[in-house]
C-alpha cells in the first residue's frame, strides 16, 4: 500500500545522504524518518483514493437509478397516453352517435311541425266547411231557397 501513489527508496536516500557528508547513523535515521512520512501520505491519498472511488461509485449508482425511474416515468408516460388517446377516441365515438341521435330526433320533430301544420289546415278547412254547409243551409232555410 505505501508504494501504491509515491515511490521511495529510503536505502538509495541514506547512501545519497552518506555521499553529502553525514555519517551512516544519522543517514538512516532520516531515510527511515522520511520513510515513515511517505507511507503515512500514501496511505492518506490511497484513502483519499478509495473515498473518490466510492462516491464515484455512489454516484454511478444514483445515476442509474434516475436514468431506471426516467425510463420508467417515460413508460408511464407513454401507456397514460396511450390511455388517454383511447380515451378521447371513445369519447368521439359517443359524440358522434349522439350527433346522429341528435340529427335523427331533429328530422322527427320536422316531420311532426309538418304532420301538425297539416292537421290544423285540413281542421281549419274541415271545421270552416261544415260552418259554410251549415250556415249555408241556415241561410238557404233563412231565404227560403229551401
Amino acid at each position: 500500500m505505501a508504494t501504491f501513489i509515491l515511490r521511495f527508496d529510503p536505502i538509495e536516500y541514506a547512501r545519497k545522504l552518506r555521499g553529502a557528508g553525514m555519517t551512516q547513523d544519522q543517514a538512516d535515521i532520516q531515510a527511515q524518518e522520511l520513510e515513515r512520512i511517505v507511507e503515512q501520505q500514501n496511505e492518506v491519498l490511497q484513502e483519499k483514493f478509495e473515498q473518490q472511488a466510492r462516491t464515484i461509485q455512489e454516484n454511478t449508482q444514483k445515476l442509474s437509478n434516475l436514468e431506471a425511474k426516467e425510463l420508467v416515468n417515460k413508460g408511464d408516460l407513454r401507456e397514460t397516453e396511450l390511455r388517454l388517446m383511447k380515451e378521447i377516441e371513445e369519447v368521439r365515438r359517443e359524440t358522434e352517435e349522439v350527433r346522429r341521435e341528435i340529427e335523427v330526433v331533429r328530422k322527427e320533430i320536422e316531420a311532426l311541425k309538418f304532420h301538425t301544420l297539416k292537421f290544423v289546415i285540413w281542421t281549419g278547412v274541415g271545421v270552416s266547411a261544415i260552418l259554410i254547409s251549415s250556415l249555408g243551409g241556415m241561410m238557404a232555410k233563412g231565404f227560403g231557397w229551401w
